[in-house]
């Protein structure tokens, strides 16, 4: 018996249906489940619901679809066999967590009942079911005790098994498994299921450490007597850094599982290598007193040798919560105190990148760059597309180096544009040579990965939510962050989130974060970041992305490589960018000026219209590029005001779509020194959301 309100029979022929014979009244009726209103909406939509039926492992992948049946609109609709165990998982590379969702099932009689069984793959503290099927909400309370629920159990009972996981193998850390039971009544029944990560009683506040004074001795990490149990800290424990203690990393310590810094822990200039290893690093705020801090180097003398942090762990491992609403996950370095470290500036690197100064061909190893380097045999060198193709960017491995000439470790799979200078049309300067980047340096933040999982470190700075103007610092110059982000989660490379008005002002400088799982650079109701002269590439998502931040300065940065992180329109609108900046929120005094989007999935810049308003003494975005994307520049609807704007001083190349497109309307709108070339539209308005009364071009 198939349910009536089935509208596409098509699933009806899936393996969950069907096993060596044909669903028969012994095996039970097929009855419509559908799964939607889902978060993290950003993460879930647009990917595939694996189902299977625990009755002969029967498997289905199940697509997600929009305007498949009413309600809801969009989400996975499976028929299922009752008086059958099904488990669930949202499937990509890594396994994708729900913090709520909703599940619906109609004709389900009495007498019948279907058993799922989702995964989850982080921390979850407990669960709560709601039973929306009178239209109001009626709370029914997870089962926390060992008892797999029994098919006699009413709808919505459910039972939470949590497990540590496993870190070679990436195991589930717990399962949750609920019970749908018929009802006379043929209504509809929909239950939905909220994930929490804190106790019912809230999480635990996060201490401040008491005033203390830094001591004015350094500790040697290598003397036992400076540890409270007089031996070194051992594989895999928790070690804590009192707040009067200034340590020195002496040795290479063993990798740790939680490190607490509330003093002074700094690198040795004197070794030629040290690599630093935990799970979870945690550098905490101060209270009238010196916050935590983990250096290397200083602003004066730049650390010399080579100094590694790296994040192990995985997806099943300890997370660091605040609250609800932020979480900083695991495999995480959390500064809410102060992260300085200083590697040394390198030749040909007083901007983020240089440039090609002949074209290399298809199948050649070498290139001619327009400047001196002192790079260096085994390091990573990016080398940008000069074509519409934003995947023709390539990152190459030094062989060797004579002079300008640098040789790589393998051929080129496409061609890119150089030559000695720049060309110069009608006196402007136009620079369409492929942009070349080390991104390679010796100050490095970087991850375990095991195998093709996405999901790398998070280097998360943030202010504490139970101690107002407790807020971390973080100063990056010339150091490398590589395999962070963590895929199908809201957690980039670098993370700058909440840190208000309070605390430090945040820099990073010269700097480069590639082969990102996420974002590259956020930066979230945080003002005072300043980025400048850094290369971000490689990113599932956004480049950089700045939301409701004030006195936010992005200053001579390339960005490409930004790859969907999902395949829904609006997802891939709002997603994929070079450069996101404050489309839906405003910020205030934003800076960004001679940055390069040099390529992505979608946009170069996303951004409001209203930074550069007529008449103003100040412009807030001057001297920027694009190439390489489906839009250049896409200005999103003017919520300033600002009845007059001006773009001014900008590049666009190489465009497949549009390379400007202005959305929504405004009174008028002055072009002024632009260069747009090669483009399929060069300059576009949308007049489907309004024209602008005049449209001026000026020394363009």
């Amino acid at each position: 018996e198939v349910a009536s309100d089935w509208t596409d029979s098509s699933g009806l022929n899936s393996t969950l249906c069907k096993g060596n014979r044909a669903a028969t009244s012994q095996d039970g009726n097929i009855r419509r489940f559908s799964f939607g209103a889902n978060e993290p909406r950003k993460v879930m939509n647009t990917k595939s619901l694996w189902v299977t039926r625990k009755s002969g492992e029967r498997s289905e992948n199940v697509e997600w679809m929009r305007s498949l049946w009413k309600d809801p609109a969009e989400g996975w609709a499976v028929g299922m066999v009752t008086q059958q165990e099904y488990s669930l998982w949202w499937n990509d590379d890594i396994p994708i967590d729900f913090s709520e969702f909703y599940v619906e099932t109609t004709l389900l009689k009495a007498g019948e009942h279907v058993i799922l069984t989702f995964n989850h793959t982080e921390f979850r503290d407990h669960f709560e079911i709601y039973d929306y099927s009178s239209g109001k909400d009626r709370s029914i309370e997870v089962a926390q005790t060992p008892q797999y629920p029994s098919s006699s159990m009413p709808s919505g009972t459910a039972y939470h098994w949590r497990d540590v996981g496993d870190e070679e193998r990436n195991t589930t850390a717990g399962t949750l498994t609920v019970v749908f039971q018929g009802r006379d009544t043929i209504q509809k029944q929909s239950i939905r299921i909220r994930s929490f990560l804190c106790p019912r009683e809230g999480c635990p506040e996060i201490p401040a450490p008491p005033a203390v004074e830094r001591e004015d001795f350094v500790r040697l990490w290598s003397d036992v007597a400076n540890w409270p149990r007089q031996r070194l800290p051992q594989y895999g424990e928790d070690v804590t850094i009192l707040g009067s203690w200034k340590m020195k990393l002496d040795v290479e310590p063993t990798p740790m599982d939680r490190l607490t810094i509330y003093g002074e822990l700094f690198f040795d200039e004197a070794r030629a290598s040290t690599k630093l290893q935990a799970n979870l690093i945690i550098i905490a705020a101060g209270s009238n007193g010196p916050s935590g801090l983990l250096r290397a180097g200083t602003a004066e003398v730049p650390f010399p040798g080579t100094a590694i942090i790296q994040l192990n762990g995985n997806f099943a491992s300890e997370a660091y919560i605040f609250d609800e609403d932020r979480d900083a996950g695991n495999m995480a370095l959390v500064v809410l105190g102060r992260l300085q470290l200083y590697g040394p500036d390198r030749a040909g690197a007083t901007k983020s990148h240089i440039h090609l100064a002949a074209r290399v061909s298809r199948g050649n190893n070498k290139i001619t760059v327009d400047r001196n380097v002192d790079w260096q045999v085994g390091e990573v060198v990016l080398v940008g597309s000069t074509e519409f193709d934003w995947q023709q960017a390539e990152t190459m491995t030094i062989a060797s180096i004579s002079g300008r000439t640098v040789t790589f470790t393998a051929t080129f799979d496409y061609g890119h544009h150089g030559a000695p200078a720049a060309e110069v049309v009608n006196g402007r300067v136009a620079e369409v040579r492929a942009e070349v980047a080390l991104l390679s340096r010796n100050v490095r933040i970087t991850a375990r990965v095991f195998g093709s999982f996405q999901y790398g470190c998070h280097l998360y700075v943030s202010s504490n939510p139970h101690h107002d103007g407790l807020a971390g610092e973080l100063v990056l110059r010339s150091v490398e962050v590589n395999k962070c982000g963590q895929h199908n989660t809201e957690r980039g490379a670098v993370h700058f989130d909440h840190t208000f008005a309070h605390g430090y002002n945040s820099s990073i400088t010269k700097s480069s974060i590639w082969g990102s799982f996420n974002r590259g650079i956020h930066i979230n109701k945080a003002p005072g970041v300043t980025v400048t002269d850094t290369v971000i590439h490689g990113t599932i998502g956004n480049g950089v992305d700045v939301d409701q931040s004030n006195d936010v300065s992005l200053i001579g940065n390339l960005a490409s490589g930004a790859v969907r992180r999902s395949e829904r329109l609006t997802e891939m609108l709002q997603e994929t960018a070079n450069f996101k900046l404050c489309p839906y929120f405003p910020c205030r005094n934003l800076q960004a000026h001679n940055n390069v989007a040099g390529g992505s999935h979608h946009y170069g810049f996303l951004s409001q219209n209203d930074p550069n308003a007529c008449g103003q003494t100040v412009s807030h975005f001057t001297g920027n590029t694009a190439h390489s994307t489906r839009a250049g520049l896409i200005w999103l609807e003017n919520r300033a005001g600002v009845s007059c704007f001006v773009l001014n001083n900008f590049n666009v190349w190489k465009t497949v779509e549009a390379g400007i497109h202005f959305e929504r309307t405004i009174t008028t709108i002055i072009v002024r020194n632009v260069f747009s070339s090669d483009n399929n539209i060069g300059f576009m308005l949308n007049p489907s959301t309004g024209r602008p009364s005049s449209v001026i071009f000026e020394d363009s």
